[in-house]
């Protein structure tokens, strides 16, 4: 190694070294904390918690949604969550739900939608009313140590001779009623915003959610019927046209079809017809004749013609006169000082074959 390598190597080190102190004095490393958002799988099922929960108390589930009476009828399950307004209560539904939760079922209903009649005939029948209150000033457990139920729904047991738990806010107002019917009972509430994965986690939520999953059937399965959580929820497309700029993402798109025609396209329009006149073609030829000749392989054009003759000699089945003379003319032509006149001398032996 040289005096000047040696000199070349020390100075780069010596500025790594410079540039690591400065950067070490100036600058600071510090961790960053990112916020994660919810996976897919979450954001697409608000019950995607309790249905974990569920499997690591070895409890089996089965969600669809919707469904009436042929659903209770044609399933084997006595533990069922029916989200209201993702099941039919017209025609006998209400009878035969009455007499499918005194046989032993286990009915939990959600009141999830605003319709004032709509759950009346059920529940008149098991001895429970309701008023809307149509107000949303939610009682937050995390003040109350009270689960978090709808605010906007009041019950009423008007049979007090059944079996009833009633769960009341700090206003006395009740929020959620278990009665018990014949050998089952039924669990009606307004929405269920304490089983969902936001707050599950919570002690008042998660505590009520035991009681009503566990506390009288541990292990026993559930199914439940309630809304697909993925509908109404905006696609990418309908989250850019609300909230991104339309005219920018039309516009990127139009230049990104452009470029990509252009680099697949390089020239537009027809091709340009090349010339096809006789000084072309002899060019061609007097270029390719140059390169065999520098190569010394001018006889690959000789041996094309006596291939031919020699092709032709095989299938006009001459004599042995007629091949000795063709043999001789050849020779004479492959004599021949000028590759030009070799050519010419097969040439007129191929045509007066």
């Amino acid at each position: 190694m040289n005096r000047s390598h040696i000199m070349g190597f020390c100075i780069t080190i010596f500025s790594l070294l410079f540039i690591g102190f400065i950067l070490w004095n100036t600058f600071e490393i510090y961790p960053n904390n990112w916020p994660t958002p919810p996976s897919a799988e979450a954001a697409s099922n608000d019950f995607l918690a309790l249905y974990r929960w569920l499997n690591a108390n070895n409890v089996s589930y089965d969600t669809i949604y919707s469904g009436n009476m042929d659903i209770l009828h044609e399933s084997m399950t006595k533990n069922v969550f029916i989200q209201g307004s993702r099941f039919d209560l017209s025609g006998s539904a209400v009878d035969y739900i009455i007499n499918w939760i005194s046989l032993g079922g286990h009915l939990f209903l959600s009141m999830d939608s605003n319709r004032e009649n709509f759950y009346k005939p059920l529940l008149l029948e098991l001895g429970i009313t309701y008023t809307y209150e149509h107000n949303y000033d939610f009682i937050f457990y995390s003040e109350n140590n009270f689960p978090l139920l709808d605010s906007t729904v009041n019950f009423l047991v008007i049979t007090p001779d059944n079996e009833a738990l009633e769960i009341k806010d700090p206003q006395n107002n009740t929020r959620l009623v278990q009665l018990k019917y014949g050998l089952g009972s039924i669990t009606v509430t307004g929405n269920t915003w304490f089983l969902t994965n936001w707050n599950l986690g919570e002690q008042a939520n998660s505590n009520l959610a035991w009681y009503i999953f566990m506390h009288e059937n541990i292990g026993e399965p559930w199914l439940f019927i309630r809304g697909d959580d993925t509908q109404g929820r905006e696609s990418i497309f309908g989250s850019l046209f609300s909230q991104g700029n339309f005219p920018a993402l039309l516009l990127s798109a139009i230049v990104l079809l452009i470029a990509g025609f252009w680099a697949v396209i390089p020239l537009f329009g027809t091709l340009k017809k090349e010339g096809t006149s006789d000084k072309n073609i002899r060019e061609r030829f007097l270029a390719e004749g140059r390169f065999l000749k520098n190569h010394k392989a001018l006889n690959y054009y000789s041996e094309k013609y006596i291939r031919e003759i020699k092709r032709k000699l095989t299938l006009n089945s001459s004599n042995n006169l007629q091949e000795e003379q063709i043999k001789i003319s050849i020779d004479k032509a492959l004599r021949q000082k000028k590759f030009s006149d070799t050519i010419l001398g097969l040439k007129q032996i191929l045509e007066s074959m």
